[in-house]
C-alpha cells in the first residue's frame, strides 16, 4: 500500500508540474525533481515517523516540520494578499516584499528545504542524508532558474530586491 501511494503521488507531481517539466533549464524541472526527492525521503523514513516520539532526533524533526508548515502558510498568504496573482501564485503581478519576503526571496522553497531536513531527522541514515542533500540541491537550482524568470517579469525592481534580501536562508544563502 505504501509503495502504491508513493507511485501515485509521484505521478501526480509529474502531471501537476506542467509541460515545461522536461526543460532542464526551467525552474519547474528542478522543482519537480525536488518534489520527487522529498516524496522519496518521506517514503524511506515513513516507517520511523512516530518511533521514540520524545527522542532528540524526533523533537528536532517535529520542530523543523512545524516550522516548515508555518513558513509555508505565511508565504502563501503573503503571495495571495500582496502578489495580486492572475491565475495562481506562480503568476503574481506584483513583487511581494512584505512579511517573510522582506528577508528571503523564496520562503516556499525554504519551507520545502526545512521540511526535507525535518523528514531526514525522523530516521537519519546515509541514504536519507543523500536524498535530503539531493532535494536541497534541486531546491537551490530551482531558485536560481526562477530568479531568471523573476528578473524578466519584474526587471530592475527585482534587482534592487535581490540586493537587500537573502535567497533562501538569512545570513547564509
Amino acid at each position: 500500500m505504501r509503495s502504491f501511494l508513493f507511485i501515485i503521488l509521484g505521478l501526480g507531481a509529474v502531471i501537476l508540474s506542467g509541460r515545461p517539466r522536461f526543460k532542464p533549464r526551467s525552474y519547474r524541472f528542478f522543482r519537480l525533481l525536488a518534489f520527487e526527492a522529498l516524496l522519496l525521503l518521506v517514503y524511506v523514513n515513513s516507517p520511523s515517523w512516530f518511533f521514540a516520539p520524545f527522542s532528540t532526533q524526533q523533537v528536532i524533526s517535529w520542530i523543523l516540520l512545524l516550522g516548515s508548515i508555518a513558513l509555508a502558510i505565511h508565504g502563501f498568504w503573503m503571495l495571495h494578499k500582496y502578489g495580486q496573482p492572475m491565475d495562481g501564485i506562480e503568476t503574481t503581478t506584483q513583487l511581494v516584499d512584505y512579511g517573510v519576503f522582506r528577508f528571503i526571496r523564496h520562503p516556499l522553497y525554504t519551507s520545502l528545504l526545512i521540511f526535507g531536513w525535518g523528514v531526514f531527522f525522523k530516521h537519519p541514515t546515509w541514504t536519507a542524508a543523500g536524498i535530503a542533500l539531493g532535494a536541497t540541491a534541486f531546491l537551490m537550482a530551482t531558485t536560481v532558474y526562477e530568479e531568471e524568470e523573476n528578473l524578466g517579469r519584474f526587471g530592475e525592481v527585482y534587482v534592487d530586491y535581490q540586493k537587500h534580501t537573502w535567497r533562501m536562508i538569512p545570513f547564509v544563502f
